[in-house]
């Protein structure tokens, strides 16, 4: 078995969200290799919450979907719960946010469940919707305003990094992308009031393998900031 102090520090390097996992905390489990345990939580989920949804899509479907880049994120990041590389919180904020959801849908309020049971913990947070639909901007149609919006980031965010890779402008340039069109629809929900931006950070930095205080998402809330003046 390694030493405490450097699996924690492995942790450190890797974690997606903000916060580490440290000596005080748990020691957290490989991500390489089989993972029988986790497969067999995923089949209690999967039965468990079936046709229940995070956004549009139902937890049964999504696991279904593996190979697929929503499965695929899904898979990941549950893995990453399960091993104790991402808090409960930021798990649901980041999952959420990639589709389309909020911490408060029923897929990801089960999920939780089921994670706490195994962990037999007793008080799981969960962290509160955004803002309610109703005071939010469309989401469907065209987005003259935003796509302006997004103008204005694309040069002001040029060759701002979030995570090791991905520029502000590139991802914007690349919407057809699986990393591009993440980074536009999220974009969009934060423009429109749908997602909040301590949300949105934690959402688009999980994604990209980053964290919430990385330039690039630190000049896009700066350019949000600023959209109304």
């Amino acid at each position: 078995m390694r030493p405490r102090a450097q699996i924690s520090a492995l942790a450190c390097t890797v974690v997606l969200l903000a916060g580490c996992v440290t000596d005080s905390g748990p020691i957290p489990q490989p991500l390489i290799g089989p993972h029988p345990e986790y497969n067999a939580f995923l089949n209690q989920v999967q039965q468990a919450c079936a046709g229940q949804q995070i956004g549009n899509w139902a937890v049964d479907d999504l696991i279904d979907e593996t190979g697929s880049y929503r499965g695929d994120f899904f898979y990941t990041q549950t893995r990453r719960l399960f091993y104790g590389r991402t808090p409960p919180a930021d798990y649901a904020t980041g999952v959420s946010a990639f589709l389309d959801g909020w911490p408060s849908d029923p897929g990801m309020k089960c999920v939780l469940r089921e994670y706490a049971k195994r962990e037999d913990r007793q008080n799981l947070a969960v962290p509160p919707p955004g803002p309610p639909g109703s005071s939010a901007g469309p989401l469907i149609g065209p987005h003259p305003q935003y796509d302006a919006f997004l103008g204005k980031v694309q040069k002001a965010c040029a060759g701002q990094k979030i995570g090791p890779v991905a520029r502000v402008d590139n991802l914007i340039e690349d919407s057809a992308t699986p990393n591009g069109n993440y980074f536009y629809t999220i974009t969009r929900r934060l423009y429109y009031g749908r997602t909040t931006p301590q949300d949105y950070a934690l959402g688009v930095s999980a994604f990209l393998d980053g964290w919430p205080s990385d330039p690039g998402v630190k000049c896009v809330l700066r350019e949000y900031d600023q959209r109304n003046e």
